[in-house]
């Protein structure tokens, strides 16, 4: 809701109002306020004349303090343009520097990440060798472990010891003793 001017209920509206409303209205709309003149495009504008020179300024103590006021401001912008040339060579050399810290600081950060990279590859590959180192050892226990046993060779393969030695026995554990040789020297 509008200010108390929007509620207006009595339905007078003052002069003023209804000028400026049938003028807004006039210029949304392209008509004329009534008495207005048209004026065509080629009519000519009257000249507007130059004002006279007043005597004041025409004065010798007045032209010489104009031409000391033009002479100073002249002075203050030619050191201020000096001064804007001076700051813009820094901006520029800052701009500059800047440039270069952040290209070697972008190269610090690739050459970091690419150490970083090649650390946790070689750690990767040392692990690796570790694992299978242990299990080299573990597999080799495992066969010095199992080297006196006999060994079914059906799947899943099972170890047994005979209770009574016999040639048949002996002929079956020095064939086992030769295969974990075998396998020992393998790994």
């Amino acid at each position: 809701m509008g200010g108390p001017e929007c509620r207006r209920r009595d339905g007078n509206r003052g002069e003023d109002e209804t000028k400026r409303i049938s003028s807004s209205i006039g210029a949304i709309h392209g008509f004329r306020q009534p008495g207005a003149t048209k004026r065509s495009r080629n009519e000519v504008l009257p000249e507007v004349s130059k004002p006279e020179i007043h005597d004041a300024y025409v004065q010798p103590e007045v032209i010489s303090r104009n031409r000391r006021l033009f002479g100073s401001l002249m002075g203050h912008l030619g050191q201020a343009k000096q001064k804007l040339e001076r700051d813009n060579a820094i901006l520029e050399k800052q701009s500059q520097l800047l440039n270069e810290v952040k290209e070697k600081n972008d190269q610090e950060l690739k050459r970091a990440h690419e150490e970083r990279r090649r650390k946790a590859h070689q750690s990767m590959v040392d692990s690796k060798i570790l694992a299978v180192t242990n299990l080299t050892k573990s597999w080799k226990e495992y066969f010095e472990k199992t080297a006196q046993f006999i060994f079914t060779e059906a799947e899943p393969r099972l170890a047994w010891l005979p209770a009574n030695s016999n040639n048949v026995s002996r002929a079956l554990l020095e064939k086992r003793g030769e295969e974990v040789t075998t396998l020992l020297m393998l790994m």
